[in-house]
């Protein structure tokens, strides 16, 4: 299955990409300068790995019956200067108050290996999943 994402350099290091099969537009701004309000190329790759964590979670939620409705997760990325790339990436998933079993909660923190952007990412980037069960406060 193929995805193609149409990108254009407005310049001031701000691209904006279109997904073709939604038309769906995205932009990105490397500095946070220009545009403050859009994410860095680095926010999206960590917001894929987390997106997709959590939708893993669901899939295998769903197939055993098990309600994550209301699950809520943040990434909070660590970039390294010497090489200049995404150094840490600390998923904390906040499940909702619910009450779940020993093995649901082994099963669903087990689960997010089988996401397909977490396996993508290079094994030198420190991948840190911190699960908070019964409905823990975000900070």
């Amino acid at each position: 299955m193929a995805s193609v994402v149409e990108c254009i350099y407005e310049g001031e290091m701000v691209c904006q990409a279109r997904h073709l099969d939604s038309g769906d537009v995205v932009h990105s701004d490397s500095r946070h300068l220009s545009h403050p309000s859009y994410f860095s190329p680095t926010d999206y790759v960590a917001m894929g790995v987390l997106s997709c964590s959590m939708s893993i979670i669901g899939y295998y939620a769903d197939a055993r019956e098990i309600d994550v409705e209301g699950m809520r997760g943040k990434v909070t990325t660590t970039i390294s200067q010497r090489p200049y790339r995404i150094a840490s990436m600390v998923m904390d998933i906040y499940m909702p108050g619910k009450p779940y079993t020993d093995k649901e909660k082994a099963g669903i923190e087990r689960v997010v290996d089988a996401c397909p952007a977490h396996r993508s990412i290079h094994p030198d980037v420190e991948q840190v999943y911190v699960f908070h069960w019964g409905g823990e406060e975000q900070s």
